[in-house]
C-alpha cells in the first residue's frame, strides 16, 4: 500500500471516529433536551422565608442551598470584606462542634458542606445521600443557628485573605 493510501486510510478512520463521537453527542443532547422541563416549586413560609425546590428521583441525593441576603454590597464602608469573612467562618466551628468535628461528621457520611460569600448573597450548601439527611440537616442547622466564629479561625482567615 502506498504512503498516500495509508494516509488516506488514517484520515478516513479518524473522520469516522469523529463522526461517531459527534453522533453520540447529538443523540445525548437531544435526549437531554427532550426530557421534561424541570420547574421549581415555590413556598413562602409564615416567617417570610422563601423555599424553592425541585424533586427528581434519579439519584438518592439531597442538595440544599441556603441563600442569605448578606453579600458584599451590605458591608459597611469601613469594614469591607466582612460578609465574605463571615461566610468563610460559618463552617469553622459552632457552639456545639469544632471545625474538625464538622469536617469529620460530613466526611463520615460522604457529604459535602460549604459556605461562600458573594456580592448580593452569602450561601451555605449541603449535599448528602437521602439516608443521611437527618445528620446533614443537624450540621446545617447547627452552622446556621450556632456559629461561634472562633478567634483562632478568624485570625487564620484574615492572614489567608491578606496573603
Amino acid at each position: 500500500m502506498s504512503n498516500e493510501r495509508k494516509a488516506m486510510s488514517r484520515n478516513s478512520s479518524h473522520l469516522i471516529r469523529v463522526l461517531v463521537v459527534f453522533t453520540i453527542i447529538i443523540i445525548w443532547t437531544s435526549t437531554c433536551l427532550a426530557s421534561p422541563k424541570i420547574e421549581p416549586k415555590r413556598v413562602v413560609l409564615k416567617n417570610g422565608i422563601t423555599l424553592l425546590f425541585v424533586e427528581t428521583h434519579a439519584l438518592p441525593m439531597v442538595n440544599i442551598s441556603v441563600a442569605i441576603r448578606a453579600g458584599a454590597i451590605y458591608d459597611p464602608p469601613e469594614k469591607g470584606g466582612v460578609a465574605s469573612l463571615t461566610s468563610a467562618l460559618l463552617d469553622e466551628g459552632t457552639k456545639n462542634r469544632s471545625s474538625k468535628q464538622i469536617a469529620e461528621e460530613i466526611d463520615f457520611i460522604g457529604g459535602r458542606l460549604s459556605a461562600s460569600g458573594g456580592e448580593d448573597f452569602s450561601s451555605l450548601s449541603l449535599v448528602v445521600l437521602k439516608k443521611d439527611l437527618a445528620t446533614g440537616m443537624d450540621l446545617l442547622t447547627d452552622i446556621l443557628l450556632n456559629p461561634a466564629f472562633p478567634e483562632e479561625e478568624l485570625e487564620r482567615k484574615k492572614k489567608e485573605t491578606i496573603a
